[in-house]
């Protein structure tokens, strides 16, 4: 998410994995300012083992040239 208008533009590819083991990925650039520009993937946790927590991030960032 850009918070400034700067002209520089980012791509990253932003992950998201469940506590059973199913994964979703989004790979994307940053198109506008703010919340807009969002790169998001979404996923329901499943809740199945109380021990292991959903977890999420983001890889391959950098910035388009």
């Amino acid at each position: 998410m850009d918070l400034k208008r700067d002209g520089i533009r980012y791509h990253a590819t932003v992950w998201v994995k469940c506590d059973n083991g199913s994964y979703n990925y989004k790979e994307g650039k940053t198109t506008d300012l703010g919340s807009n520009g969002w790169i998001q993937v979404r996923k329901k946790a499943s809740h199945t083992n109380p021990f292991v927590s959903e977890k999420a991030g983001y890889k391959d960032f950098g910035r388009v040239k």
